[in-house]
């Protein structure tokens, strides 16, 4: 497939494996910044981007030099070799694996104590972050050395090796035993990885909430809600989105006369006063000015507003609403 003494191949061989960690780092990014659907190449991306490539940039830096041998079974994995500084093929997968296993989690924790939160977004740029950092540095240490000394994947021999190690065993056992461990960590990748990234991390909700348009901003407290016949009342409607993507949300907004105020009252008149939509960033927050009027008079009466993803039923009512938020109105005259 390359020809591995030709100047292209020697001026690639060092650096070809690092270049695609870095491709792919910078792929998962994308997925997770500009919120992409859910399709196989994303799936085969966050997994290795959760349980390999990290691990593969961290050993790059430590290994940098290729190593002529290579192993034939899982009890010579960086056992008894001339050159201890060196790996084979086959280890430097496992090593990678295993490392990633560590490195990941600790990420997750600096995420955690560091005031940033454990997100998707944070957790995603951590580890690219340590990726590219990592896959940069490790081109660093492979320039240190002799050519014919550096590790490099730009042809299909390093694959021939992991393809000895599993079915060049002499003993079927070893066979089985190898293609089985090479199974799982695939199995294992896919499924960790693809449910890492494209599980949205943490809870997903929307928040609604009313305040008042105060003389040092917003505050929740002092609301207009003492109004004679005629008077209105504003406030400060706002709408925050946590659901992982972008949403359009409906706002009805109801005048109701209830049988009560406690928690278990019901609502046995409603006059519909207003009504409009809301498009709200992932992780953003909208707020807009309301003004509201009593149109219901006498009695429990409250202005409440009844938010809905997408476009409401025939009907808008409090049971069907996704979020409610309302204000006591005293209508007394």
């Amino acid at each position: 497939m390359f020809d591995e003494s030709s100047p292209r191949h020697r001026a690639w061989g060092f650096s070809l494996d690092l270049w695609l960690v870095i491709a792919m780092t910078v792929a998962v990014w994308g997925f997770v910044l500009f919120g992409a659907a859910s399709n196989p190449l994303q799936v085969v991306a966050g997994a290795l981007f959760v349980v390999f490539l990290p691990g593969y940039a961290f050993v790059a830096v430590l290994f940098p030099s290729r190593s002529t041998e290579s192993s034939n079974s899982l009890s010579r994995i960086a056992l008894h070799r001339e050159r201890p500084n060196t790996i084979t093929a086959t280890e430097r997968i496992v090593f990678s694996l295993g490392t990633s296993v560590v490195l990941v989690p600790f990420l997750g924790v600096v995420a955690h104590f560091s005031g940033w939160g454990v997100t998707a977004e944070t957790v995603v740029a951590l580890v690219g972050a340590l990726t590219v950092g990592l896959s940069l540095a490790a081109m660093a240490v492979r320039l240190r050395l002799p050519r014919d000394q550096r590790f490099g994947i730009a042809s299909v021999a390093p694959l021939r090796r992991v393809y000895a190690w599993v079915f060049g065993a002499d003993d079927g056992r070893e066979v089985a035993l190898g293609a089985f461990v090479v199974a799982g960590l695939l199995i294992a990748a896919v499924g960790i990885g693809g449910a890492a990234v494209l599980t949205p991390n943490g809870e997903q909700y929307t928040e609604l909430y009313l305040l008042n348009e105060g003389e040092n901003g917003t505050v929740a407290d002092g609301y207009q809600t003492d109004l004679g016949p005629g008077d209105t009342g504003t406030a400060v409607l706002g709408v925050t989105n946590q659901e992982g993507q972008e949403r359009t949300y409906t706002v009805v907004e109801q005048v109701q006369r209830t049988d009560g105020t406690g928690a278990g009252a019901s609502v046995v008149e409603t006059d519909e006063t207003d009504r409009f939509e809301l498009t709200v960033e992932r992780g953003e927050t909208v707020e807009r000015s309301v003004t509201f009027e009593p149109t219901l008079r006498g009695g429990d009466v409250r202005v409440a507003y009844l938010l809905y993803v997408g476009d409401p039923p025939a009907d808008p009512d409090v049971d069907s609403a996704y979020r409610t938020t309302h204000l006591w109105i005293d209508t007394d005259e």
